[in-house]
């Protein structure tokens, strides 16, 4: 499933957030220590049935997080019934003894709140954060304590949900990583369930019934199986009180729990394997068996995936990416209760047909570290960016309650959480060298490669397609959970240079750190009238290459040293630019943004590396149907003259390779102009010497005229005028299928009537999956999708309204008789109190959560509220005028933006 909250997939470095600075305050200088602000005072209690509660008060701001982790996942599937965690974990939504279906998510986003759940291999866990207010706590534990005992689980429930995990299953078989990475677990883990993707097995989820789930439910959705964590702005004691009101009372099953599972100790039969796919991506994925995350040496390990792939001096990253001998390159070690797998993982375009040159490579890297050790950079870079990340990542106080789970369940002890970063920092080259020395020997791998064949099919068993660690409930709520408020409101000023660069400035002196976030109105919108597809974002891409002082390299490095990051990208609307760093080393952060931007060497060297990396992904786009089936959309609504209009992957490749050195420095000179540019810091700094660091550095930058002369311009599209249509592609080797609705939209971001369209779309479908209209007609009563959402392109200016759902190839007909019927019942039938104050909440919350957590959404709605024409106090204005919408403005517009006989249907399907 769709990983919508990463807050599982312990990518470590994030893990630092929680409280690695307390342990580790000695490597910083007293200028970047945090406040202490009793970060550790985790409480630990045990009830009497075994359950143990964790609680961590937080009251920066009047939200909770609640996590409940159950120590069960795949690992746990009995044979036959692979994916019963993962099955399971669906059906803890379709309600309670108590609680009808619908009741769950309508009412965690009626009290304002955001909920999802993930399985991984070792564990299932369910999350939400909540208002501190209207009894939430009350609420939340009392739902939680009813889902461990009182689901509803049967034959008719679980025939219903089959269907939907059914189409999760076949969207991610569209993958071509899915294949390949199916065959080389299921050979590295020949007797282990480690081996068996955690969705399960296609023939075993057709043979699991209610029974079935019935019974995995009992005997591992018990409290002496269970951790219960609550973060945020509550009361220990409360809390604890209100857990033994609920949890204390649920006696644990008398079905004992079954026994441990054993660690693989089957030999490797098939070391190397090969899988033929239709795919324009090739794919090589070597895997080897290493011990568990509890092991001294998986630190080890992990060091040397971030050394090997991590960063843009990574040593994978510069012999395979930076030489175009592959498009991606990644190396990790996976965490488990039992022993796991380090992958390296390399994706290359079939045109290249070099799969045999780039296992070359990564097995001379890895041979260099077993003989020669790390050097001093390598570690030194490794560590910067601990420090750093730890510093960013507290800000996301939230995601503590879940890494304190995930420890528990995965370490069996939440306290690792604190003491496994300082063992990271302690690490050396001699132990990288040992380790693997150790593990990483061909006599305990397993070498995968997914070659080009036209004639092969798609897969017909399922995998985890992206390799990851959990597999979430999709409830399209992409928002993190909340870590402030708009009490007291988000402080911004804005100052204009000389020049016209407007500099927007935020202070927040919580932590030691700084964001920096900006725009320059050279969006790929301009790409039509500079008469090249590709130009804008190629411009932008190409800023990180090298200036006329110091080369690519050398960039590189003295961020990596600063633990910092500097990303420029092209976007429709504008280029954005980002920046994020330690305070002390702000004005060295900004020398190298400075120089990026006004002194780009644009050399041809980085730039044809750059085109090739640039080519590959325009070639390996092929294999997305959502890629293609966007595309498909926007030529049925624009005109070729349109700069939203898209040309086709072939034409955009052509374009791409059209373009030189002397284009990007025409682009650059005509579009990069102070005057067009829009500069947010948000954090830790001292408002003065910014400044002059401002009038020092950036007011030299002179601005040209003739750029007044290139202003941002997207026609409205008159919706009376367009002409339904209808295109279907159909793509070899794929399973599920893509379909994309929609039509031309003449609604921008400053538009009045933004607010009340939004809360509209969250009715119809931009909320939840479970609770909006048609995620509860399409998927959950029907069960025809696994996924389907609805939107308004809002934003510089008016994109479309787009209705995007997978969906089994069989069941498109039906699919779209029953999206065009919601569409028709919305425009005439009117929206119930309920559904109204569940919308306006749950935006209002996915509001907070995705601009005020951070330092760098902050400074990004700040700049997109500048460029966009509205006022800096929008982001504390937001949530009120979104609790302003009535009844009367849904039906308004509805009626005016709502046009189910003008849709474009464009379908992408497996090709028979």
């Amino acid at each position: 499933m769709k990983n919508n909250k990463n807050i599982l997939s312990l990518a470590v470095i994030c893990i630092f957030a929680l409280n690695f600075i307390l342990s580790q305050a000695h490597a910083l200088d007293n200028k970047n220590k945090p406040k202490q602000n009793k970060i550790m005072e985790v409480k630990e209690f045990k009830l009497k049935n075994g359950l143990k509660v964790l609680i961590k008060e937080d009251h920066n701001a009047p939200i909770f997080s609640q996590a409940i982790f159950f120590k069960v996942g795949s690992r746990n599937d009995i044979k036959g019934q692979s994916g019963a965690s993962h099955y399971l974990e669906h059906m803890q939504f379709n309600g309670t003894a108590t609680k009808p279906k619908g009741f769950i998510s309508e009412e965690i986003e009626r009290r304002g709140g955001n909920f999802n759940a993930a399985t991984s291999t070792d564990y299932t866990m369910y999350y939400m954060t909540l208002p501190s207010a209207n009894k939430n706590l009350d609420f939340s534990l009392e739902l939680e304590a009813d889902r461990m005992r009182n689901s509803i689980i049967n034959d008719k429930e679980a025939e219903r949900e089959r269907e939907v995990v059914l189409s999760e299953l076949m969207g991610g078989e569209n993958s071509p990583g899915t294949l390949l990475s199916r065959e080389v677990y299921k050979n590295l883990y020949p007797t282990h369930p480690y081996g068996i993707p955690i969705i399960g097995w296609k023939d075993d989820l057709l043979a699991t019934n209610g029974k079935n789930l019935k019974s995995h439910y009992d005997q591992y959705y018990r409290p002496d199986n269970a951790v219960l964590v609550l973060v945020g702005n509550i009361q220990t004691q409360e809390a604890l009180d209100l857990a033994k009101k609920y949890f204390e009372k649920i006696e644990n099953p008398k079905i004992p729990k079954p026994a441990e599972i054993k660690p693989e100790n089957a030999p490797i039969s098939q070391k190397s394997i090969q899988v033929k796919s239709p795919s324009e991506t090739l794919l090589l994925m070597k895997s080897w068996r290493i011990p568990n995350f509890n092991s001294e040496d998986y630190i080890a390990l992990y060091a040397l995936g971030t050394i090997l792939s991590n960063g843009e001096l990574s040593r994978l990253e510069k012999a395979l990416v930076d030489t175009g001998k592959a498009s991606s390159i990644n190396a990790s070690a996976r965490q488990g209760i039992d022993p796991f797998s380090f992958s390296v993982i390399a994706s290359t375009p079939k045109d290249n047909n070099n799969l045999d040159e780039i296992e070359k490579i990564i097995t001379q890297e890895i041979e260099k570290i077993k003989n020669e050790g790390v050097k001093p950079e390598e570690l030194s870079r490794v560590k910067a960016k601990v420090q750093s990340s730890f510093l960013f990542g507290l800000e996301e106080t939230s995601d503590l309650a879940s890494q304190l789970g995930l420890f528990e369940t995965i370490a069996n002890d939440w306290k690792y959480t604190f003491s496994w970063p300082d063992k990271l920092m302690a690490i050396n080259s001699a132990q990288i060298q040992a380790v693997a020395k150790k593990y990483l020997q061909d006599n305990n791998s397993v070498m995968g490669k997914l070659v080009y064949d036209a004639q092969a099919q798609g897969g017909k068993e399922p995998v985890d397609a992206n390799l990851p660690e959990t597999a979430n409930l999709k409830t399209e709520n992409n928002s993190k959970s909340a870590n402030a408020s708009t009490q007291g409101g988000i402080k911004a000023e804005e100052i204009v240079l000389p020049n016209g660069l407007k500099l927007i400035l935020r202070q927040n002196p919580n932590l030691p750190i700084v964001a920096v976030s900006g725009s320059i109105d050279a969006g790929e919108s301009f790409d039509q009238k500079f008469g090249k597809v590709g130009i804008s974002s190629l411009t932008a891409l190409a800023l990180q290459r090298g200036t006329e002082n110091k080369s690519k390299d050398q960039i590189d490095d003295s961020l990596e040293q600063m633990g910092a990051e500097i990303n420029f990208s092209g976007d429709r609307d504008y280029v954005s630019l980002s920046a994020k760093g330690l305070s002390k080393d702000l004005k060295s952060l900004l020398d190298l943004l400075s120089e990026q931007m006004m002194q780009p060497a644009f050399s041809e060297e980085e730039f044809n590396k750059l085109k090739v990396q640039v080519l590959a992904e325009l070639s390996q786009s092929q294999d997305s149907l959502g890629a293609l089936g966007k595309i498909g959309l926007y030529q049925a609504i624009y005109s070729k003259d349109h700069p939203f209009y898209e040309l086709s992957l072939p034409e955009q490749i052509a374009s791409v390779k059209s373009i030189n050195t002397t284009d990007l420095k025409a682009f650059h000179k005509a579009y990069y102009q102070p005057s067009r540019t829009i500069i947010a810091i948000s954090g830790d700094f001292d408002k003065k010497e910014i400044m002059e660091y401002f009038n020092k550095v950036f007011a030299k930058w002179p601005d040209n005229e003739q750029n007044k002369t290139l202003q941002y311009s997207a026609p409205i599209i008159e919706i009376e005028k367009a002409k339904p249509s209808e295109k279907t592609t159909e793509i070899a080797g794929k399973s599920q299928a893509v379909v994309i609705l929609g039509y031309g939209n003449s609604v921008k971001r400053s538009d009045p009537d933004f607010y009340a369209l939004l809360v509209a779309n969250d009715i119809l479908g931009g909320g939840s999956t479970l609770s909006s209209r048609l995620g509860k007609s399409v998927r959950e009563e029907a069960g025809l999708v696994y996924s389907i959402s609805s939107s308004f392109d809002m934003r510089r200016g008016a994109g479309p309204f787009v209705i995007q759902m997978g969906v089994p190839p069989q069941k498109i007909d039906k699919a779209l008789e029953l999206t065009k019927a919601e569409l028709e019942k919305f425009k005439n039938v009117q929206v119930t109190n309920e559904e109204l104050e569940r919308a306006k909440n749950y935006r209002s919350g996915v509001f907070i959560s995705n601009n005020l957590t951070t330092n760098e959404n902050v400074a990004d709605a700040l700049v997109q509220y500048s460029l966009f024409g509205l006022d800096l106090n929008t982001i504390n204005e937001y949530p009120n005028k979104i609790q302003a919408v009535q009844k009367a403005d849904i039906v308004r517009v509805a009626n005016k933006y709502i046009f189910p006989d003008k849709l474009n249907i464009i379908i992408v399907k497996p090709k028979p």
